[in-house]
């Protein structure tokens, strides 16, 4: 029998192998990222499907790939049966997470190493960026597969080495349109420049990969909150990313949208997923958003405490008060000053500079960081780094990985040139802190003389 996919939606498809039943990043239904995404198409596939899969493999934890809604709605006396396919990850959440579930079997996957799994069909996964992201090349009898999903492979250079790494390969899945914030709404141009950005990427990808065969997805998804939806924008329309894929290929563009089947290596019709994608965008602008409640203020700064406690927790303070105060003087540009004297002697000092918030529904400006935490003050909205409603903020706080989510949803407005500075700054080293990074002495002193 041939090597057949079932597009389920976004990032998730389902490979038929002999008696391999393998699907890809399940997200099936529901909004993601903090009511931020919603997927541009209804999945045709049910739950009751999962009766027959034999796997499910996860690229990264973000939510449109490893969604735990969709996992528990999973039959739970099927779970037994199905075996998780995961990359092994020093935090272990993922896999501790479906053995709570009831998941019969998990297996962490060594990076770059093959698992043969059955019927002639293996998988070998590779982290990328370190500690986040993974791509996997699964081979049948019949076809290589390289599953890139939305790892950041950029220039010629890192898609080269991706090449060096899985060989040739007949059928590529990628990403290919923008996936998070990307300018404030005025900054339309900017917006569609950075769209086409990442539709030549995919162009690029195929050209050095050369698939005979290469799907585009995990970037069917809308922005569905009032606080994002302008973003939905920058969209290109479906036609013209077909167009310039199958342009810009070597091989065959096959579009293909929930519940399409397509038997490797038959040629696909993709007119009908195209007709049928084009609908779904065109009524993105009647669809109704998602909007949050105001979260008061006494709520808000509970959240940041906690979120300051775990963010510094086993930490040294003299290390965080030192990594913080050398970017002064950067923080000091992108409010358009001039860093000078004042700045040297913060950073000699271990002192550093407040994010600056402005919560758009309290009509209140906030200063944050992770030793003082959350405190309201004086500044005006122009005064600010960035705007925002206080639920979004509120979500960024409750978790170390919280403000990853904030920068993919896009729920907030960019006052400064560069204003994103202190607060995501903040937010990255937690997200550093969630993956098991911290902030270690040689780097800084390598920072320190650089």
């Amino acid at each position: 029998m041939a090597s057949q996919i079932e597009f389920v939606n976004h990032a998730s498809f389902i490979l038929q192998s002999g008696s391999i039943r393998m699907i890809m990043d399940p997200w099936l239904e529901g909004t993601s990222f903090d009511n931020g995404w919603g997927l541009l198409s209804k999945t045709a596939l049910d739950y009751e499907a999962f009766r027959e899969i034999t796997h499910i493999w996860f690229s990264h934890e973000h939510p449109d790939h490893f969604s735990p809604p969709s996992l528990r709605h999973i039959p739970e006396d099927c779970r037994k049966d199905i075996t998780i396919l995961f990359q092994k990850t020093s935090d272990r959440k993922v896999v501790e997470y479906c053995q709570k579930q009831g998941y019969g079997r998990i297996i962490e996957l060594p990076d770059g190493e093959t698992l043969d799994i059955a019927d002639g069909v293996s998988i070998t996964n590779w982290r990328y960026e370190g500690f986040e992201d993974s791509y996997a090349l699964i081979v049948t009898p019949d076809v290589r597969i390289l599953n890139l999903n939305d790892c950041t492979v950029n220039t010629a250079e890192e898609v080269h080495q991706v090449k060096e790494q899985v060989g040739d390969i007949d059928l590529l899945f990628t990403q290919f349109s923008i996936s998070a914030w990307d300018g404030n709404v005025e900054e339309v141009e900017h917006r569609h420049a950075g769209a086409q950005a990442m539709l030549d990427r995919t162009v690029l990808q195929c050209r050095i990969l050369q698939p005979k065969w290469v799907v585009p997805f995990a970037s069917f998804i809308w922005f569905c909150h009032e606080e994002n939806k302008y973003m939905n924008s920058a969209f290109l329309p479906i036609e013209e990313v077909y167009r310039q894929i199958q342009a810009g290929s070597l091989g065959d563009c096959v579009l293909l949208y929930p519940g399409d089947l397509w038997e490797i290596p038959k040629a696909h019709d993709s007119s009908s997923a195209l007709q049928r994608y084009s609908a779904d965008q065109a009524a993105i602008a009647e669809r109704e958003c998602c909007k949050s409640e105001t979260v008061s203020a006494a709520d808000l700064m509970a959240s940041a405490k906690g979120f300051c406690q775990k963010l510094l927790a086993g930490s040294s303070r003299s290390k965080t008060r030192l990594h913080l105060a050398k970017f002064n003087a950067r923080w000091a540009r992108h409010r358009g000053q001039t860093p000078g004297l004042t700045s040297k002697l913060k950073a000699l000092t271990m002192q550093f500079e407040p994010a600056r918030i402005y919560l758009q529904d309290h009509q209140q400006a906030y200063l944050f960081d992770p030793f003082s935490g959350l405190r309201v003050c004086d500044l005006t909205e122009a005064d600010c780094d960035v705007a925002m409603g206080s639920a979004a903020l509120n979500y960024a706080f409750k978790f170390l990985w919280g403000g990853n989510t904030l920068h993919i949803n896009g729920r907030f407005r960019r006052i400064a040139p560069k204003g994103r500075g202190p607060l995501f700054h903040y937010f990255s080293l937690a997200g550093n802190r969630n993956a098991g990074m911290r902030i270690r002495w040689r780097d800084l002193l390598k920072k320190l003389r650089a």
